[in-house]
Formats: C-alpha cells, sequence, structure tokens
C-alpha cells in the first residue's frame, strides 16, 4: 500500500512539471514581437537565446532530487527543462534599438 501512495506521489509531481514557457514581447527587425521561449537544460543549451534572462526552476530541481532513484525522470529534467525563461536581459531602448 505504500509503494502505491509513494508511486502515486511521484507520478503527480511528474505530470505537473514546474518549468513553464513564456511568451516575451521583443524587438525583430524593428517590428515588437511575441515570442514564446520554452525551458532548456544541459541536453538542448543550443536552443537559448541570448538576449533572455532564465532561471533555475527549484520545482524541478525537488522533483530530480526526489526521483533521483528513477534515473529516468531526472535524465529528462535535467535534459531539457531545468531551466525557464524570465525575461528579456537588456532592454531594447538601452541597445538602441526601435520598435514600431
Amino acid at each position: 500500500m505504500k509503494k502505491i501512495v509513494i508511486f502515486s506521489l511521484v507520478a503527480l509531481l511528474v505530470f505537473s512539471g514546474c518549468a513553464e514557457r513564456k511568451t516575451i514581447n521583443k524587438c525583430q527587425d524593428g517590428k515588437q514581437v511575441s515570442i514564446v521561449y520554452e525551458p532548456y537544460g544541459v541536453f538542448n543549451m543550443g536552443e537559448k537565446d541570448p538576449d533572455i534572462s532564465y532561471k533555475l526552476s527549484v520545482g524541478n530541481a525537488v522533483i530530480t532530487f526526489l526521483t533521483l532513484e528513477t534515473i529516468i525522470i531526472p535524465v529528462i529534467i535535467i535534459g531539457w527543462y531545468l531551466y525557464e525563461p524570465v525575461g528579456l536581459k537588456v532592454v531594447e531602448k538601452e541597445k538602441g534599438i526601435q520598435c514600431y
């Protein structure tokens, strides 16, 4: 019975991942564009935008720690969902970019 409860809690945590995608308004080619940015991890670092600030997803770090014995769940979380987008690093006005 105890194993079923633990498995249910772990499954609940896994299917309610904490790293969220975020829509950020960014200036591209002089126009304001809304772009959806996805979380990233170790395996997809090349997809991260250098103009976007990311932070560690504490919830996913906790899930990784709690499910360490399963091996698969931590690999997935650390590999693709460890950091979530927060916002722009530098405001366009500071860079001298004008949006219309």
